[in-house]
């Protein structure tokens, strides 16, 4: 029973192609009509591609304004910045707040240095000698510093 349908609309389509051919054959306008068709497709398609390429060349003016702008306020909050932390600025607000510059009373007079740059650095090294020789040092240092021995 499958058979039959199938072979019908084989013969369905065989007809229908034959009659789309003959149609497209038939003569000089319907290859104008088709001509003037693909053209107007063509056409369209043209002016859909202007249409979206003139609004990105828009968006981008857009967006090339806005960077302008943005960047001028940029370095609008940078000189804010700058002139905020002038030494100006910093003087009227600590007068603003009760402090005051207290000039220079004196000024320091030139000193020379005495420096001995060989002297060893820190402190002196302990004296690891055994106690009886430091013993004998201190008794001999003792008795050369008092003759007579008294």
């Amino acid at each position: 029973m499958l058979a039959r349908p199938r072979r019908r609309a084989r013969a369905d389509l065989v007809v229908l192609a034959e009659y789309a051919a003959g149609r497209l054959q038939s003569g000089p306008v319907v290859r104008i009509g088709a001509g003037l068709l693909t053209l107007l497709l063509l056409l369209t398609l043209y002016l859909v591609l202007a249409a979206q390429t003139t609004a990105a060349s828009y968006q981008i003016q857009q967006l090339q304004m806005r960077q302008q702008q943005q960047q001028a306020e940029l370095e609008q909050w940078r000189y804010q910045v700058a002139r905020l932390q002038g030494p100006a600025s910093v003087d009227a607000a600590a007068a603003a707040g009760g402090l005051q510059r207290v000039p220079a009373t004196a000024y320091l007079t030139y000193q020379p240095i005495n420096l001995n740059l060989s002297a060893p650095i820190g402190k002196p090294l302990p004296d690891t000698s055994a106690i009886w020789q430091r013993g004998m040092l201190a008794l001999i240092d003792f008795l050369a510093s008092h003759p007579g021995g008294r």
